[in-house]
């Protein structure tokens, strides 16, 4: 089993909302999902008890809101999520206490994260890829002040429903691609690429896109740039073809949830 580490914010619950909603939408029989507490008051120390834990635990993904988004950020050499993340908490922090009627962080607090705030700008493409960004459409704390500088120094990002707390309709959308449906289907994606040798052996195809069914005699193919090629759909002329003998359903259910997944 799969496990998932979840970081929680500033003066959050390692058992808090988010933490339940994560356990209840990622896959129970594949995943295992664990929250932890961490010493917020200084960011060293806060990574090192994370990287204790991924070691132990042995954590395959880490899950970071708010300030969890920003330490979940430099927790390198793992597949990490960030929903939110206080992306300059030395200049962020002294605004939540007074804002949520917390505690206001002292200025030894905020100058341990401020030390680790340049890292942002140094992630290498290998790490780039290891994260995974989303933003609330209607982030109350944060607005979309940080999403222009998170492009540029990781990479684009998924927008949200909701605010800066995670809600369920969003904890919904960032567990799916987890789900055993969506592993299903981006199978199904990746066998319609290169596939003029499983077209060829198919009797009837159909397209994802369009989501006509026709003879595979009436698919063409274009080259890649390997030379391999793949099938192309007559009628919408879209390379989202699927043959029968890929062994997924050439149905309108699935091509339509196909359609939804994809475009």
């Amino acid at each position: 089993m799969k496990k998932l580490l979840y970081i929680h914010g500033y003066n959050g619950s390692p058992e808090g909302n988010s933490y339940r909603l994560f356990r209840k939408y990622m896959p129970q029989d594949e995943w295992q999902v664990i929250g932890m507490d961490y010493t917020q008051d200084d960011c060293a120390v806060a990574l090192q008890e994370i990287r204790e834990t991924i070691e132990r635990e042995g954590i395959n993904l880490v899950v970071g809101s708010s300030l969890g988004g920003f330490l979940t950020l430099l927790t390198t050499g793992i597949e990490r999520i960030v929903i939110n993340p206080c992306y300059l908490p030395s200049v962020e922090l002294p605004k939540l206490g007074p804002l949520n009627d917390l505690p206001v962080p002292s200025r030894q607090m905020t100058a341990t994260y401020a030390a680790f705030e340049p890292l942002l700008k140094t992630f290498s493409d290998e790490e780039r890829n290891l994260i995974t960004g989303y933003f609330a459409n209607d982030d109350e704390l944060l607005g979309d002040r940080y999403q222009n500088v998170f492009v540029e120094d990781v990479h684009g990002f998924c927008t949200i429903p909701g605010g800066h707390h995670v809600c369920e309709e969003a904890v919904k959308i960032i567990c799916h691609p987890f789900t055993p449906e969506y592993q299903y289907m981006k199978r199904a994606h990746q066998a319609s690429f290169k596939n003029k040798e499983s077209v060829l052996r198919s009797k009837v195809c159909g397209c994802f896109s369009c989501l006509e069914t026709f003879p595979a005699s009436e698919a063409y193919f274009v080259k890649e740039t390997d030379g391999q090629e793949t099938a192309w759909c007559p009628y919408c002329d879209t390379d989202a073809v699927l043959g029968n003998a890929s062994g997924y359903p050439i149905t309108q259910e699935f091509l339509k949830a196909m359609q939804d997944e994809w475009f």
